[in-house]
């Protein structure tokens, strides 16, 4: 005679997850109740993954001067070397805005930081941006904000016009567990590719590195 075995129910149990990626190793605790921001093994990418449309790139501003100011307001626009972009940013935000026009990848809304550096990038890769936003400028937030990190991961999940992309312009440090619930190390012009989801949901789905942008 079988027994029939009663319907039990599991609770998943998520431990840290290691992922090597690009060379890095990235780290994740994802909650059971969080799975909308699961780790993902942030794969390589080519800027025509992205032609048709419908991700949140977040860039790392192109390069600047390896110095910080103390003498001026970085958080709010404020130009100057090390704030700024340098003459090599300033040709690797013109020909990422060059691949994005060679490409035909269509822009719906750019949101750059509020730092000098960031808006320049905006305007020379875009000729435009939408606004600029505090939650992109985490380097330089004073200490941890939730209403800060809710705007980050509110501008991450929210999906763009059909057929376009949304851009965000941010810093290093800013793909992070802490904020957005995954962690992937951006160069300077490298861009992570994220598929909104709505209703606060994403998912890290690859990285562009800068080179693959500026090449002809």
């Amino acid at each position: 005679m079988k027994r029939q075995l009663p319907n039990l129910f599991f609770v998943l149990l998520l431990l840290p997850t290691f992922i090597v990626s690009c060379g890095k190793t990235i780290q994740s605790v994802v909650k059971p109740e969080d799975e909308r921001r699961t780790i993902h093994n942030a794969a390589n990418m080519d800027p025509e993954v992205v032609v048709n449309g419908g991700f949140v790139l977040f860039f790392r501003h192109t390069s600047r001067d390896p110095i910080d100011p103390t003498d001026l307001d970085l958080n709010n626009g404020e130009c100057g070397p090390g704030s700024d972009l340098n003459a090599k940013g300033v040709n690797e935000a013109t020909a990422i805005g060059a691949k994005f026009k060679a490409l035909n990848i269509g822009v719906d809304k750019v949101y750059p930081s509020l730092t000098c550096r960031n808006i320049h990038m905006a305007n020379l890769a875009f000729g435009f941006f939408t606004e600029a936003k505090k939650e992109l400028a985490g380097v330089y937030w004073d200490g941890v904000h939730a209403e800060l990190i809710a705007a980050l991961q509110a501008l991450i999940s929210t999906p763009p016009a059909r057929g376009k992309n949304t851009v965000l312009l941010g810093h290093m440090g800013m793909i992070k567990e802490i904020y957005i619930g995954v962690e992937l190390e951006l160069a300077v012009g490298d861009a992570a590719v994220f598929l909104p989801l709505g209703k606060g949901g994403y998912e890290l789905v690859g990285h562009i590195k800068k080179e693959k942008w500026i090449s002809p």
